[in-house]
């Protein structure tokens, strides 16, 4: 499964980042392979395997998250699922 993420995320793979937050249900279940493909440049990807899937609404989102996320802030981790 091949999933997009800005090129502003990518420095945080296989660093500081280890969730990623998503709008809507996708059919992704534990022990799937993804690849995570840059937006603005489709040849630059990082290979991930998912270890959890849970889900929550976006209201409901907490600072718990966005540091797994790899922010300082919740309101970093919004603006990002936002745009």
């Amino acid at each position: 499964m091949k999933l997009q993420l800005k090129q502003e995320i990518f420095p945080l793979l296989g660093n500081k980042k280890n969730s990623t937050s998503r709008y809507g249900r996708r059919e992704i279940k534990p022990g799937k392979n993804i690849v995570f493909v840059m937006v603005e440049n489709p040849d630059i990807t990082f290979n991930a395997i998912v270890t959890n899937v849970s889900y929550c609404k976006f209201k409901d989102l907490t600072l718990e998250e966005a540091k797994k996320e790899g922010y300082d802030t919740l309101e970093e981790l919004k603006k990002i699922v936002e745009n």
